[in-house]
């Protein structure tokens, strides 16, 4: 992204925190309506936290032609598994369970454990190991396997930064 388009998305990024909490359901239905209209096989991508969790909400709202896909890590707490669980059942969701081939005690052993990428002072944008063997690489192959055209990702901008960037970017989705 150029910083004349960055500058210019996160001026509309900064009017979009300013609405009111029903106004960003309305935006948000909405632009998930316009993604919907030119794609066929939508897919949520979900850690079963607080905001994808409320972006399967939202989706459900306007369709039910969708599924949901967690990356199983190995590391989430069971809490969230069960809560994984509960959800599938309450909300009826067409749920799939990914996991990677190597674990990440595998991946701590080959390369380290990973440093934090989201507050890098260095600049280095590079995914650490760990997202790429465990999340990125699994979640392409399915979505490849499965003829998927649309993923849905729930980030929430006011977590800095690296959270309004991806946000800014995926924009131009819809």
């Amino acid at each position: 992204m150029n910083s004349i388009n960055y500058k210019k998305s996160a001026q509309k990024l900064e009017t979009y925190k300013r609405l009111s909490f029903k106004e960003k359901v309305s935006l948000s239905k909405r632009k998930i309506r316009t993604a919907l209209n030119t794609h066929n096989e939508p897919l949520v991508s979900s850690s079963f936290g607080k905001d994808s969790v409320t972006l399967i909400y939202l989706v459900k709202e306007v369709t039910d032609n969708f599924e949901v896909v967690f990356n199983k890590t190995g590391i989430q707490y069971k809490e969230t598994i069960e809560f994984m669980r509960e959800l599938e059942d309450e909300w009826d969701l067409e749920l799939h369970i990914i996991e990677p081939d190597k674990t990440f005690w595998e991946i701590v052993d080959e390369y380290g454990y990973p440093k934090s990428s989201r507050n890098s002072k260095t600049g280095d944008k590079r995914v650490p190991k760990c997202c790429k063997f465990l999340k990125e690489d699994p979640m392409r192959d399915f979505i490849e396997e499965n003829s998927f055209d649309l993923d849905f990702v729930g980030i929430n901008s006011g977590k800095g930064s690296q959270s309004d960037t991806v946000v800014l970017e995926g924009e131009k989705e819809c």
